[in-house]
């Protein structure tokens, strides 16, 4: 049960964020609803501030669970203060409207052949889905890159390769979907990380398993 609670008060910003954002799609040209959005990211984020600026030290209360609502993103940037979490939590909530556009872009008036608008709907939620699962991803290995960066450390060769090829997979993913190549974007997006996540969940499965009977020796 509380885990249940938690994911429910968890997305609750991200709902928001969406919610508004096909909203303002609805009456606005991209451009603009994309400055709206940045807007509100950015205000929801300097709210969640400035209820951690005002929480007492030693105290954990309201404040301190509706900042962390509303600044999930805050222990990528919490090296550079307060201010800098602010700054790169806005930033992700711009990029979470960003992918939301891009994955409800208006149909064409006359679709062509290559286009099909039967099933449309359905690709653009499962690829505005994988494009947020890959951005996670991509978001959590440069923390851990920043977090443990020194000069001359081999694992961190590793973790800039691993960077680089969710940033291209998330990149030529976007350049497939606005090529008019939807499934083949959502493959891209969504195909190797959840190909190395399954992986990785069955390994798991394995040890919970079978790992208290087996003998490693």
């Amino acid at each position: 049960m509380f885990w249940v609670r938690y994911l429910f008060y968890r997305s609750l910003p991200f709902a928001a964020v969406i919610g508004l954002t096909l909203g303002l799609r609805s009456v606005l040209n991209p451009w603009l609803a994309l400055l709206v959005a940045a807007v509100v990211g950015l205000a929801l984020a300097g709210l969640g501030a400035l209820l951690l600026r005002t929480a007492r030290v030693g105290e954990v209360t309201w404040r301190n669970r509706a900042a962390g609502m509303l600044l999930p993103w805050g222990f990528l940037f919490c090296r550079a203060g307060l201010p800098g979490m602010v700054v790169g939590s806005s930033l992700v909530w711009t990029a979470l409207a960003g992918v939301v556009l891009l994955g409800h872009a208006p149909a064409p008036a006359a679709p062509s052949p290559a286009q099909p608008v039967a099933g449309a709907a359905g690709v653009s939620w499962w690829l505005v889905a994988a494009w947020i699962l890959n951005g996670a991803c991509l978001l959590y290995t440069v923390s851990v890159l920043i977090k443990n960066w020194a000069p001359g450390v081999t694992s961190n060769r590793s973790l800039v390769k691993v960077v680089g090829v969710l940033a291209l997979l998330l990149v030529g993913s976007i350049v497939l979907h606005l090529n008019g190549f939807g499934m083949p974007a959502l493959l891209v997006a969504a195909g190797p990380t959840l190909g190395v996540g399954g992986v990785y969940l069955l390994f798991v499965a394995a040890m919970v398993l079978f790992g208290r009977n087996a003998r490693w020796n």
